[in-house]
């Protein structure tokens, strides 16, 4: 499982709570997580280079798409000044974060991986249930 605070179950007082914990439980697999509170979808991609995914079952939890990296350094597009948001627009976000995810695809498809792809949205309320729809991905 790769993703952000949500994949590692920050704000969860139980382990049981966490997604990866109840889809681990259906499969009947043991989850080996990857979460990194606050930052975007340009580290996941990152880290993925790191690991050995031939033939690897690979769950990506992608956050929104105003988390970003310039020059080396992460934040979210609620902290750009005026002239950053000009520049870094949505349609401009949008359009990186589809070439992201096409690129983590080809990667994934290259190492024979099995893989889901999430997104997790803000301002999202109340609990989310993984149902057992899911393992027929």
């Amino acid at each position: 499982f790769l993703g952000c605070s949500h994949t590692h179950g920050e704000g969860h007082s139980k382990k049981h709570t966490v997604y990866t914990h109840q889809l681990c439980e259906m499969l009947g697999k043991t989850p080996l997580v990857d979460g990194n509170r606050g930052k975007g979808n340009w580290l996941l991609e990152e880290k993925l280079q790191k690991y050995r995914l031939k033939n690897a079952t690979v769950i990506v939890q992608f956050t929104d798409i105003f988390r970003i990296q310039i020059n080396g350094d992460g934040f979210h597009g609620d902290e750009m000044s005026r002239a950053q948001s000009e520049v870094y627009s949505d349609e401009w976000l949008s359009c990186i974060f589809v070439q992201l995810v096409e690129r983590v695809v080809n990667l994934l498809r290259a190492n024979h991986c099995k893989f889901l792809f999430f997104k997790w949205c803000r301002g999202v309320h109340g609990q989310a249930r993984v149902s057992a729809s899911t393992t027929n991905c």
